[in-house]
């Protein structure tokens, strides 16, 4: 989870609204259904819309009307044999932390430290099922993969003048199959009968115990109920661990007043549980078994997509240059937006350009700005012809000029051409800093226009600077191309299904 300053800090994406009504809707639900199970609502956007900022900052909301709340990052331990264990680390330390932290409060202080033991010692049981694994292969004959549980079986209730035979037997059962005896059959049948009823009896106490403590949180601490887990990065895990969190929600947590909120990318997780149950698996209606509701984050304008991107990076925006007088996050967003889109990026590729804009400020001499209206047009040749060549800059010439009137800037000096600035930009990428900058102010001087100004002041930087070290080298315009050109080396394609700005599909569903 990113650290944050206060909830809803930098709302970009204007999610705030969307957390506002699912609150209600999951607080309205816990009131009427006092004695049901939790509730699980299922938060549905694509990658880049949001849902990490909307989960965390939902977290930071439900904290602060002092509802009992843990974030679980499901992607950030999906190595692990078990999400339970994950998430009853989460909640233990939470209650821990609680619990110190009202250490004052004497009243129910003996009540919740039974109840938080008890929840311990149930969910070590239930874990320990877990780690187990599924049920082996068990008949009467048995083969490699059930020796090891068979070994425990033979060895608890073979007879004690077979017991050597029957040790020996399933010793060698990794290379053949082994007959086994009535009589271990049935004792192994009993076993797992008794280990079925303890599991049963450890999942009712520990659910019980659960639903108390978090009571007791309401009616001791004064807290807010329901009690919210929020679950994110769910559609990065592994498949089989996915499914495994999905399941544990479901079967282990179904206690009132307990609200689950978790974020995916409910397409992206389809496809990945299709990896698991084949291709004709009907992934999304077997995810719906998991969720009460599936709440569509509206998808953000373009514009405000780009912005929330540039953000996130923590992109230092005094690193980069443009002729407009207002140079903040908006308006670098509505000329990134306007561009794009007169390149015909679709909304994914005009976040790839977003992330190949963040790769090169990031790698870039801090020196020296970056103008961006020649370096983000660079970026969107090559985003939309699959190429960048200097050789080709004609092709990128023809197309900018078609761009018309809307692709221009009153910078306060009068309507400035961003057609214009690329072409003289690409010109003098050509020469050294000493020659551009002498070339630049003799027109300025002899036919002074917003277009020749913008060229002086960017360059008269970068002249100073090198004069100082005394260089007299090509402009730092001219290294754009391999800017761009090593950054696609680490650019990654992303064949996902597109998706368009007008999608519709964000209203609630309902199971």
């Amino acid at each position: 989870m990113g650290i944050i300053i206060s909830a809803w800090h930098n709302d970009l994406l204007e999610r705030k609204t969307d957390a506002n009504y699912l609150y209600r809707l999951i607080k309205g639900r816990a009131a009427q259904h006092k004695t049901a199970g939790s509730i699980v609502i299922n938060v549905d956007a694509r990658w880049g819309q949001g849902k990490s900022y909307f989960i965390d900052n939902m977290y930071l909301d439900v904290i602060k009307k002092r509802h009992p709340a843990i974030t679980i990052d499901a992607w950030k331990y999906d190595y692990v044999d078990d999400p339970y264990t994950y998430v009853m680390a989460e909640l233990d330390e939470y209650f821990e932390t609680l619990i110190a932290r009202n250490k004052r409060k004497k009243t129910g202080k003996e009540k919740i430290l039974e109840k938080v033991d008890a929840i311990r010692a149930n969910a070590g049981k239930l874990l320990w099922v877990g780690l187990k694994g599924a049920a082996k292969r068990a008949g009467r004959f048995v083969v490699a993969e059930g020796a090891d549980e068979m070994m425990e079986v033979v060895e608890q209730y073979a007879p004690t003048s077979l017991l050597k035979e029957a040790k020996g037997a399933v010793e060698d059962v990794e290379n053949k199959i082994v007959q086994v005896s009535d009589t271990i059959i049935s004792a192994y049948i009993k076993k797992r009968l008794d280990d079925f009823s303890e599991t049963k009896e450890s999942l009712e106490n520990f659910r019980v115990n659960l639903a108390s403590l978090i009571d007791l949180l309401h009616t001791e601490y004064g807290m807010q109920l329901p009690m919210y887990i929020f679950v994110d990065e769910l559609d990065r895990c592994r498949p089989t661990y996915a499914i495994q969190m999905l399941e544990r929600i479901k079967h282990l947590f179904d206690i009132p007043n307990l609200a689950f909120v978790v974020a995916t990318d409910t397409t992206s997780l389809s496809h990945s549980i299709k990896a698991v149950y084949g291709s004709e698996f009907d992934s999304k209606q077997y995810l719906q078994r998991f969720f009460h509701r599936t709440y569509k984050l509206p998808i953000a304008s373009r514009e405000k997509i780009i912005a929330a991107l540039i953000m996130r990076n923590g992109t230092s925006l005094d690193l980069w240059r443009s002729p407009d007088d207002n140079q903040n996050i908006n308006s670098y967003a509505s000329f990134f937006d306007i561009t794009s889109r007169k390149f015909g990026l679709t909304v994914r590729q005009a976040e790839q350009s977003i992330h190949i804009l963040n790769d090169i400020t990031n790698a870039a001499d801090t020196q020296f700005k970056l103008e961006i209206t020649y370096l983000y047009c660079l970026i969107c040749e090559f985003i939309s012809e699959g190429d960048l060549e200097r050789s080709n800059f004609s092709r990128l010439q023809d197309k900018i000029k078609r761009f018309g009137s809307e692709w221009t800037i009153d910078n306060g000096g009068g309507d400035l051409s961003y057609y214009g600035i690329v072409s003289s930009l690409h010109e003098i990428s050509k020469t050294t800093i000493f020659k551009a900058l002498k070339s630049s102010q003799a027109q300025k001087n002899s036919n002074y226009s917003p277009l020749n100004e913008y060229i002086y002041i960017t360059l008269k930087p970068e002249y100073e600077i090198k004069r100082q070290m005394n260089r007299d080298d090509i402009v730092e315009l001219s290294t754009y191309y391999d800017l761009i050109n090593r950054a696609k080396n680490s650019y990654m394609e992303d064949d996902e299904d597109e998706y368009t700005e007008s999608d519709p599909e964000h209203f609630e569903k309902f199971r």
